[in-house]
């Protein structure tokens, strides 16, 4: 019953600060052009002083991936495999052209790595 109430309370905690930051990460892509419909999520409200309609599409995406988890472990467990998929290959293809053109377009600032260090990165990057 003990570790139960510390879940709980984990949850209690946890879950609305991920929620806030959740809206607030949209609401930032939005600012910058970088989501569809930024011109709507990109207001914040005058009367809340919060990006109101970001934080709804939020809630609207979570309660659809909720019934899609009661509906469905399969359907669940398919979005969670392409969510890890697809987040690997986007750190990939961040560091892939810089692998490809040996970093000679980089500038090196005060503290650069040592020509080593093109050999590990490549291997780390090889493994995803």
């Amino acid at each position: 019953m003990g570790l139960l109430f510390i879940f709980l309370l984990d949850f209690l905690v946890a879950i609305p600060g991920a929620y806030v930051v959740c809206g607030r990460m949209l609401w930032t892509l939005a600012r910058d052009d970088a989501t569809p419909a930024s011109g709507w999520l990109r207001h914040v409200s005058a009367r809340w002083r919060n990006p109101l309609q970001a934080q709804i599409v939020c809630g609207c995406c979570v309660t659809v991936l909720g019934c899609i988890y009661i509906a469905s472990d399969r359907a669940f467990n398919a979005f969670v495999g392409t969510f890890a998929i697809l987040t690997t290959l986007s750190y990939l293809t961040a560091i892939l052209p810089h692998l490809l053109s040996a970093r000679k377009y980089v500038r090196p600032g005060p503290v650069s790595p040592l020509r080593p260090y093109y050999l590990v990165e490549t291997r780390q990057r090889l493994t995803l």
